[in-house]
């Protein structure tokens, strides 16, 4: 089997959106869950192997958990700040390239069909997997960075709790500070994932009229 650039940047989206995040947590949460995890709920990890397996089970797993809760903030809060700061003209884009979906896909009065984003991709995907490398390089970022927004959310408890009830004076300084750069990876999550959107949209308008020559010469 050839390798494909697309079949990568698909494991990189997996990394970056999934793993990462979650061995962040997971190193940032190992004390705790060696008090009062391993060796009550579960056998006490003993040696270096192990400590391993386990650290990469809990990244994966707590990965999955984060990337599923951040995808709520697709619709919460990004669509509002897209649709206040980021779309004026670029709609014209979505619209375009929403046309073209219609064309071959026709949504239901209750719902679409397929999200215009993912026919985009899926477009990229057969008739331009370079196109679609850069697509996804752009999401993988999004993705990371919106993950890490619910992290530094859960850092943020964790330092609020130690201030409170275990009396640490500098926790509440590290608890703003994950506060400050969960603003900052929001607008960061914001800026990839739009500009995301619109390099798809923009390669499903230019392949769509690439392979309509017959239209095009007659327009002409």
């Amino acid at each position: 089997m050839g390798y494909k650039p697309a079949d990568f940047f698909v494991g990189v989206i997996d990394v970056f959106a999934v793993l990462l995040p979650g061995a962040l947590l997971a190193f940032v949460t190992k004390d705790m869950a060696l008090a009062y995890v391993f060796g009550t709920i579960l056998p006490p990890v003993r040696g270096v192997a192990q400590g391993w397996i386990a650290f990469i089970f809990a990244s994966y797993l707590l990965g999955h958990f984060i990337f599923l809760v951040g995808s709520f903030l697709d619709r919460t809060v990004y669509d509002p700040y897209r649709e206040r700061f980021l779309t004026r003209d670029s709609d014209l884009v979505y619209e375009r390239a929403k046309e073209i979906k219609v064309r071959h896909v026709e949504d239901t009065d209750e719902a679409e069909v397929v999200n215009t984003f993912k026919w985009a991709k899926i477009h990229a995907q057969i008739l331009s997997p370079s196109g679609l490398v850069e697509i996804n390089r752009l999401e993988a970022d999004s993705k990371f960075f919106r993950s890490l927004i619910v992290v530094l959310f859960l850092i943020a408890l964790i330092l609020v709790y130690e201030a409170a009830f275990l009396a640490h004076g500098t926790a509440l300084i590290g608890s703003a500070a994950c506060l400050l750069l969960m603003v900052l990876s929001f607008l960061r999550y914001a800026d990839q994932r739009f500009k995301s959107t619109q390099l798809a949209y923009a390669y499903l308008i230019a392949l769509d009229t690439l392979n309509r020559p017959d239209e095009n010469a007659e327009e002409a």
